[in-house]
Formats: C-alpha cells, sequence, structure tokens
C-alpha cells in the first residue's frame, strides 16, 4: 500500500543552487500546492555535506551544474552518508542519455526549469516512494528478524530433542535388560502367559525405541542445511539400491531404474527421500506376486522435473493421498507392515526444502506412484528473473 502525500504539509527542502530567483520560483510553486516549505539552500559542496550531516530534510532539489561541481555529486555525497533522502534534479536542460545517468545514480526525478509546474507533482511521488521504500524495509527487518527467531527456536528444539531422545532411550534400554534377564531367569519354570507379557513388553519397548529415533530423524531435516551440489540421481538410486540389496533379494523383488538427471540438491536429503520410496514399496508389497519398483524420471516444460518411484503392490484408497504422508499415518494394519510410519513424512519435507512437491496416485490392490516434482536450475533462473524483475517494477 503506497503512503498519500497531502498537500499542506510541512516540507523541509535544501536547494542546491546558485540563483536565488530559481529558489523563490520554485518555492511558490510548491507554495501553491499546499506546501508548507521550509527551505535551505547552498551552492558550495562543502556547506552541502555539513547541511545534511546536520539536518533531515525532506526532500534535495539540486541544479544539475554547480560552480566547479554538479547534481552528480551532490547526490554520491548524501548516499555516502548513508540518507535515502530523495533528491530532485532542476535543471535548465538535460539530455535523455543525462538523464538516465542521474536516475542510476540515485535521483528521483528531474524537472526542466521551464515547466516548473511539474516540480510539486514530482515532489509527491518521490516522498510516495521513500515512504514505499521505507515500509518495504520495515517489513523486510520484521521479516529477518522472525526468521531469526524460527531459527532460534528451531535450535532450542532440535537441541531439545536429542536430549529427549537421549534420556527417553535409557528407561528403555532397562526395560529390555530386564526382561532380557527376567526371561532368562525364569528359563522353563515360566508358563506361557508369562512368557507372552514379557514378549509383549520387550516388544514394545524396542517399538519406542524406533518411534523416539524416528521423530528424531524428521526433526533434524530442517536443521541439515548443507549446501546443495550437483547430485547425480542415478549414481545416488544405485547406491540406495544396494544398501537395500537383502530386502529387495528376499522379497524376490525387482527394482527397474530409468534414465535420472543430475540436480542441485543436499545429497543426504536426497538419499534419504529414495531410501524411504524403495522400503515403502518393499514393505507395502503384494503377498501375491513379487514385488515390480519402478524408478524414472521425466522433464517439463515449466523448466521442472519429475521424478517418480512406482510398485505394484497392495496400494491404498486415493482418497487418503494425502493423509498417508502425515507422521504416524497408517492405512493398513502395522503388525502386518515393517516401519515407524514416518518414512513418508520425511519425504515430504524433504520435497519442500527442495522447493518441490510429492504427491501420491494408487489404486488398492494395483500399486502406488510417488511423483516428487523439483526444481531444475533454468527454474530457479526463471523464479529468480521473475522475483528481481517484480522488485524492479515496483521501484
Amino acid at each position: 500500500m503506497t503512503a498519500e502525500i497531502r498537500s499542506g504539509r510541512r516540507l523541509r527542502v535544501l536547494f542546491v543552487e546558485d540563483s536565488r530567483a530559481d529558489i523563490e520560483l520554485s518555492c511558490k510553486e510548491l507554495q501553491r500546492d499546499g506546501f508548507d516549505v521550509q527551505v535551505d539552500a547552498t551552492d558550495r559542496q562543502q556547506d552541502f555535506a555539513r547541511l545534511i550531516s546536520q539536518h533531515d530534510y525532506d526532500i534535495v532539489i539540486t541544479d544539475y551544474g554547480l560552480p566547479g561541481w554538479t547534481g552528480l555529486d551532490a547526490i554520491r555525497i548524501l548516499r555516502e552518508t548513508g540518507r535515502q533522502t530523495p533528491v530532485i534534479l532542476l535543471t535548465g536542460s538535460l539530455g535523455d542519455q543525462m538523464a538516465v545517468q542521474c536516475i542510476k545514480a540515485g535521483a528521483s526525478d528531474y524537472v526542466l526549469k521551464e515547466n516548473l509546474a511539474r516540480l510539486p507533482h514530482a515532489v509527491k511521488l518521490a516522498l510516495r516512494d521513500m515512504e514505499s521504500d521505507r515500509r518495504r524495509l520495515q517489513a523486510e527487518s520484521k521479516l529477518k528478524e522472525y526468521a531469526a527467531q524460527l531459527e532460534r527456536s528451531n535450535l532450542e528444539l532440535q537441541e531439545f530433542l536429542s536430549i529427549a531422545s537421549h534420556d527417553m532411550q535409557e528407561p528403555l534400554r532397562k526395560i529390555r535388560l530386564f526382561i532380557d534377564q527376567l526371561q532368562a531367569q525364569l528359563g522353563r519354570a515360566a508358563d506361557d502367559a508369562v512368557r507372552h507379557s514379557m514378549s509383549r513388553i520387550g516388544a514394545g519397548a524396542v517399538r519406542m525405541a524406533e518411534i523416539i529415533e524416528a521423530l528424531l530423524s524428521y526433526s533434524q531435516i530442517a536443521a541439515q542445511t548443507q549446501p546443495f551440489t550437483r547430485v547425480n540421481l542415478s549414481e545416488l538410486v544405485a547406491q540406495v539400491s544396494n544398501e537395500l540389496s537383502a530386502g529387495i533379494q528376499a522379497a524376490a523383488a525387482q527394482v527397474e531404474v530409468g534414465e535420472l538427471p543430475t540436480i542441485r540438491a543436499n545429497r543426504v536429503q536426497m538419499y534419504r527421500l529414495f531410501y524411504n520410496l524403495l522400503s515403502n514399496a518393499l514393505s507395502y508389497r503384494s503377498p501375491e506376486r513379487a514385488p515390480r519398483i519402478q524408478v524414472g524420471s521425466r522433464s517439463r516444460q515449466d523448466g521442472y522435473v519429475e521424478l517418480f518411484v512406482s510398485d505394484n503392490g497392495i496400494g491404498f484408497e486415493e482418497q487418503y493421498a494425502d493423509r498417508i504422508f502425515r507422521p504416524f499415518q497408517r492405512l493398513h494394519v502395522r503388525e502386518n507392515v515393517e516401519g515407524t510410519g514416518i518414512g513418508l513424512a520425511i519425504c515430504r519435507k524433504i520435497a519442500v526444502q527442495h522447493r518441490g512437491t510429492i504427491q501420491a496416485t494408487s489404486q488398492p490392490g494395483q500399486g502406488s506412484r510417488f511423483t516428487i516434482i523439483l526444481p531444475t536450475d533454468e527454474a530457479e533462473a526463471a523464479r529468480s528473473a521473475e522475483s528481481e524483475g517484480a522488485l524492479a517494477g515496483r521501484r
């Protein structure tokens, strides 16, 4: 929202001008438009530097040609002080090339002395733009402050989770140790009901330990701020498949990897993304057929790339496609599937941190397809150019 500059407001002006008549004519135009003008004036470089260091002016109106210096020198001196006071050049004549040079140097506008009636309008525009810039800078400052607070909060949360994870794991280890000792002491003397209860307690402790580790892993995604590097996804998926080779062989699974691109990404996070997706495909395999997992990609005209992992597993009702990306959300009985139920939530978090998205399509009994849409270098360049263009347009 731009500020409205109303006539009748007090206007403190510093004129950098060697013609008293031009100053008086300019003031009359501003007063005619309703400004209450308070004026300081000089045509000497040394006095100009002193005045702007001692006073806060609403606007500086300077002639281009001055005795021994120019309006460009005045702009430079003013900006070196760090002040963002608007500057309007008031000149008898100024070619297009020189006008562009002055605007690039920091002038808000220029007005020809033969057209002084335009001066109040130029002043209003300059003051409005300065107010807009002030508000924008305030908003940016608040945003930076909020981002810094959020980062501190994330670090504190990360520290808390690390400590909590350690503290909660310790009693769980003791529970498992005492259960093992109790089972060894009772031996065959324990009846089936006691052995079953102890087995359930031990399994519960193991499960709780897995959940704690999963929560810690999920929270650590945002804290992993390694710079993006060039990542060859073909090599990365091959490494993931190698690590999962035991599970792939045990399930008699077939993993088919098509052409994959090289992208800029956090390599550790991309490894975890594909590891979780392939593990998910193995976990939710159909009992009626050997798993077939396909990994591939396709380029898009908008500069983004689509990566996909599809399987022929048990699938799910597509109305629950968003639910599966929430932590600990399962669409199937937990006892039938290994894992903590947080792997897909981690995948979504990784996709978002890479300025992308992940979505799932499926049919019960027909398998699932997970599609990750990520920006390429071209898309990031286009996004940056668009942002810079929008900023330039506001200026």
